[in-house]
Order: C-alpha cells, then structure tokens, then sequence
C-alpha cells in the first residue's frame, strides 16, 4: 500500500479532483442540483470523489505498474484498472447517497451507476495518468516512448530507469543491470533479446547482451575478449558476435 501511495502525484491528484469537486457540485448529476442546497451538494460530491478517488488510483496504479501486464499498451491497463475499480465505486456512490439522501437503488438502477462511475471514474483517472494531460518528467515521457515500442522496458520497475546498461542470464531469469540499479525477471533470455529489438543494443554472448551506449572499451585475456562497461564491469564476447561488436567500437570513436 505505501509504494503506491508514493506513485501518486500528488498536486496533480489534488487539482483534478478539486476541479471535478466543482463542476459536479454546480452541474448536479443524478438530481442533486435539486434535491440538496450549495454546501450539501459539494459536501456530497466532495466525499464521493475522494472515496472513488481512493480506489481507482490504487488500483490503477497498481494495473499500469503490474509486471505481468507489461505487454499491454499503458491505455489498456489503465481501463481495465478503471472497471476493477468501478465495482468498490458503486458502492461507495450507494454507501454516500444513502448517507446523505436517504436513497436505495434497486437492482436494474445499479448497472446505469456502475457505467457512470467507469466513464466518470474513467476520465478523472486519464487526466492524471495519461499524457498530453500529466505531466510527465522528460525521462517519463521518453520512457512512455519505449514502452510502446519495447515491451521488454514494462517488465522492469520505475525504481531502477529504463537506461539499460546489460542483461545477462541467469538460470530462468534474466538479471537486467540499469543505471540506477538491477533486478532480476522472469523471462527466457531469447524472449529478452526479441522485445529489445528496438532498443540501441547488442547481444555479445549467448547468456549477455549489451547497450550500445554501455559499452566503453574491449579487453583480451589469453584468448577471450571482453566488453568494458560504463559500470566498469567485463562481459564476455563470443565469437559469433565478435565482429559486429568491433564494428559498434569503430562507430564510437
């Protein structure tokens, strides 16, 4: 719960809210304009945007940030983490309404408030987690970028960067070494390779691939030769690979 707490933007989050708290309030849907004075009716919409609020961010954090969707476009993950959170939304709208009206749907009536809670829910939640609307970092915004292109880059955490430096294999994951950490995933290290197509890099050796712009010199002891890394580590070059690695080292100098 505290790590995605500490993914939400706040300011944005506040804003966003404030405004909906306020266009709802002078709007008011579902007879509301009509049936409670000014200061009932924001206290009404106040409390149900921040209860909704509560649900659709987490879980949608949670969606956009889940490993095991990574290969899902970010617009995907984020609606379905808008309909899982549209079910607790309706309760909490049926919760508050009967809290401050009195009011108990019946059945058939719910099914309309489920679908206004998601649109609703929908576009609160894309107006703080989708660009052009957030604002995002130039590393988040080049890192939106990749994950279009490079599936590979969704399985990896926001904590350790998208700037990779190398992937090497290990056993049945695959340890992926950036410039602000390392972590290990799941994943063969062919299926690696394949959803890097698209990012500036190289595979050296069959349990080692490489950034291009991580490689820092070449080595030899005895026999074998080495990459150097920005990170001051040694990778292995196999000879299959040995010549389109000489010709990355030319292009840099």
């Amino acid at each position: 719960m505290r790590v995605l707490l500490e993914k939400i933007h706040w300011p944005r989050l506040v804003l966003v809210a404030v405004i909906a708290v306020v266009l709802f309030t002078f709007l008011g849907p579902f007879n509301t304009y009509l049936s409670m004075p000014l200061f009932r009716r924001l206290m009404f919409w106040a409390v149900l945007v921040a209860g909704n609020g509560l649900f659709f961010h987490l879980i949608v954090i949670y969606t956009l940030n889940n490993k095991r969707l990574a290969n899902w476009p970010r617009i995907q993950r984020l609606l379905l983490g808008c309909f899982i959170a549209s079910f607790p939304g309706v309760l909490v709208f049926l919760a508050v309404d009967y809290w401050f009206r009195g009011l108990v749907y019946i059945f058939p009536h719910h099914l309309y408030l489920w679908l206004t809670v998601f649109v609703i829910g929908t576009g609160i939640a894309y107006a703080n987690f989708m660009p052009p609307f957030a604002k995002l970092s130039k590393e988040a915004k080049n890192s939106e970028i990749d994950l279009e292109k490079i599936p590979f880059l969704r399985r990896i955490s926001n904590e350790i960067g998208y700037s990779l430096i190398s992937l090497s294999m290990q056993d049945h994951y695959v340890e992926v070494i950036t410039s602000k950490g390392r972590e290990l995933v799941h994943l063969t290290f062919a299926d690696a390779i394949r959803e890097l197509k698209n990012y500036p890099g190289t595979q050296i050796h069959r349990s080692h691939w490489i950034s291009n712009d991580a490689i820092s010199s070449l080595s030899r002891e005895g026999r074998a030769t080495f990459v150097e890394t920005i990170d001051g580590r040694k990778l292995p070059i196999s000879a299959p690979h040995q010549k389109r690695v000489n010709m990355l080292i030319a292009n840099k100098t």
